[in-house]
């Protein structure tokens, strides 16, 4: 029998709860990030774009006027298995602003904020993921 086999079973089964809270964390700050960045690239007109651009865990139905009660609050935060996070814009008029019409130049603020701050998202998850391996091992 190998000696201390318990001990390492034990913390095999702490690894995958570890690794999705610090992964949890690391997409909400990401989250956050990007729809912050958005909403400072967005045009300022009224407020309401500003107003609309946010982020959720899961995915997000735009049906309706639901999309305007959806906060940023990690509402899928318990559920195991759930952890995507969706940054999106409410504003029905938001897609024409990012993309423009044919009376209406774009003016990009969506995807230029998500390039902006992909390589950092994704080296935080990386590094929270790699510390809460090591620390669940220890």
């Amino acid at each position: 029998m190998v000696d201390g086999l318990n001990s390492l079973n034990r913390k095999f089964k702490r690894m995958p709860r570890a690794v999705e809270v610090a992964a949890r964390k690391s997409l909400a700050k990401g989250g956050e990030e990007i729809a912050e960045t958005a909403r400072q690239f967005a045009p300022y007109k009224s407020g309401a774009l500003h107003a609309s651009i946010n982020w959720t865990f899961g995915d997000v139905n735009f049906s309706g006027k639901e999309t305007a009660k959806i906060r940023s609050s990690p509402g899928g935060a318990t559920e195991t298995g759930n952890i995507r996070v969706t940054v999106f814009v409410g504003e029905f008029y938001g897609r024409f602003v990012e993309f423009g019409t044919v009376n209406m130049d774009a003016r990009p603020f969506f995807f230029p904020a998500y390039r902006v701050n992909k390589k950092r998202v994704k080296n935080r998850i990386v590094r929270n993921n790699r510390n809460a391996l090591k620390e669940a091992v220890k």
